[in-house]
């Protein structure tokens, strides 16, 4: 099979969504208070971690011109909803 007909391989941030998902299902009820305020504070710093992800992908697609290159023709400058970035 040639590589044109093979799915393409999971990004590292679809990877990590599936290990968000995965987490998220953790039945929070079974943990003791120790582990409940050790996932607290690993979620914080996930959250902090998935923060900088997003603003250097929003950095870069701002400094190319992402949101004025995918507005509809006959509509004003800029992103035309936000459906656009689906």
């Amino acid at each position: 099979m040639t590589t044109l007909l093979s799915p393409p391989a999971p990004t590292v941030l679809a990877q990590a969504r599936g290990a968000v998902g995965a987490a998220a299902s953790v039945s929070l009820w079974s943990l003791t208070d120790t582990q409940l305020a050790a996932e607290v504070g690993q979620a914080l710093a996930l959250r902090a971690q998935a923060d900088a992800v997003l603003l250097a992908r929003l950095g870069e697609a701002e400094a190319r011109g992402l949101a004025r290159s995918r507005v509809r023709p006959r509509r004003s400058p800029g992103c035309a909803a936000r459906t656009a970035w689906a």
